[in-house]
């Protein structure tokens, strides 16, 4: 399929695809089957499967469509993604390699401003930094207690850490202001500011310089897309394109898709922030090996995805995709009143199992539809009254490991 930002990554989408292609459902009846716009729309469900904007307060931008899927996917080919204790100049190289100039460089990397790294990529730099036993010197030492709280020595290195601190899920320019203050989390991100080949830039996008940051981040990801276009006989898809790109590829075969991806992106975002950095990353390590081809999503052995900078990725979650029935209409009415069958965080086990009762659904369901939360983060709101003063005892949830408590109630700190 011709696939917009080949960020086609979410396996989520399918599920918001079924909510925003439904409506109007014309021919459908109100009936819903894998499909259903096969006939009428038929690159629809897989191009909804990409994304063309965030909703985390960045600006948006025209998309050149018409990318061909690539068919070969090889871990040796991301030799060339840069990575996270690259010294500056082999970033600068690796991108240069890419026809990226140094000012794309610092600008992309700006995406950091949303999302979080697993302390495996940094946590080196807290406790013996190239074996000096002590941190490295980038680190502001008011910020290394806060990062040895959440990446304690010989702890989960899983465990996922804002790139951004204090904004971790709204798009501007903070991140830059973190670098500067000596707040990089990651060791190449906390390099653009001690090099001075890259302050100069960051400096240009300090403080009320953040609108013109977000002007180049757009111009920035257009000019990453445009790398190693495939043409000819290389790759699949992109009917009658010759391999060109273009901003409205999509508008005689598909008019609205794009209208269409915008409203289940954006919802999907606003749904859950978290989302959007996976997007951008995934679009990012796609497009810096062979070309924006999809090809970091294809399985087996020795494929992109199953390096360590791929596999911790967000986008593809490892787990399982299913066919989704389409051609649900949508509803005209949306009343506050109609949540009260949402099941709550603190719900007893037999409100749980009588609301997914009510909705034709058993116990199994229950537990593995709540196994979704394999993925994601909930607030402190939800669960920190487990943490303190549990059904006033004066002390923690008894169902909470003693061993997990104090890592939850650092996290969350009573009245935080």
């Amino acid at each position: 399929s011709s696939i917009t930002k080949t960020v086609t990554l979410l396996i989520i989408c399918s599920t918001f695809t079924t909510l925003a292609l439904g409506q109007g459902n014309r021919g459908g009846g109100g009936g819903t089957r894998v499909g259903f716009y096969r006939s009428t729309c038929p690159r629809a469900e897989s191009i909804v499967q990409s994304a063309v904007e965030t909703a985390t307060g960045g600006r948006s931008w025209q998309v050149p469509l018409g990318r061909r899927d690539g068919l070969v996917s090889q871990a040796s080919d991301t030799a060339n993604l840069p990575a996270f204790n690259d010294p500056m100049s082999v970033q600068i190289s690796k991108f240069a390699d890419k026809g990226l100039n140094t000012q794309d460089l610092v600008t992309l990397v700006g995406g950091h401003t949303i999302g979080t790294a697993a302390c495996t990529l940094f946590s080196y730099r807290l406790y013996n930094f190239s074996n000096t036993n002590g941190p490295d010197p980038d680190i502001n030492p008011e910020f290394l207690p806060q990062l040895r709280a959440l990446c304690p020595n010989g702890g989960d290195g899983l465990r996922r850490v804002a790139l951004d601190t204090g904004s971790e899920n709204s798009f501007g320019n903070s991140f830059y202001e973190n670098l500067r203050n000596g707040r990089g989390v990651i060791e190449s991100d906390a390099k653009l500011w001690s090099d001075r080949r890259t302050q100069r830039i960051v400096q240009g996008f300090l403080g009320q310089a953040g609108s013109r940051f977000n002007t180049e981040f757009g111009r920035a990801m257009v000019k990453m897309g445009n790398i190693e276009v495939k043409t000819g006989t290389q790759g699949q898809g992109n009917r009658g394109g010759g391999g060109s790109i273009r901003v409205g590829f999509n508008k005689s075969t598909c008019p609205g898709v794009q209208s269409i991806v915008h409203t289940a992106v954006r919802s999907a975002v606003q749904a859950n922030p978290t989302i959007a950095s996976g997007l951008l990353r995934m679009f990012f390590h796609d497009c810096f090996v062979n070309g924006c081809d999809a090809s970091i999503l294809i399985n087996g052995p020795s494929t992109e995805k199953t390096i360590l900078p791929n596999s911790l990725l967000r986008g593809f979650t490892g787990g399982r995709s299913w066919q989704v029935r389409l051609g649900r209409r949508d509803g005209l009415v949306s009343q506050a009143l109609d949540t009260a069958n949402l099941p709550a965080f603190n719900d007893p086990m037999s409100v749980q199992i009588s609301k997914l009762a009510d909705k034709g659904l058993n116990t199994r369901d229950l537990v593995t539809l709540v196994g979704g939360r394999t993925i994601g983060t909930a607030a402190c709101a939800l669960f920190s009254y487990r943490l303190y003063n549990f059904n006033n005892t004066n002390g923690p949830d008894p169902d909470i490991n003693q061993a997990f408590l104090p890592q939850l109630r650092a996290l969350c700190a009573n009245g935080g």
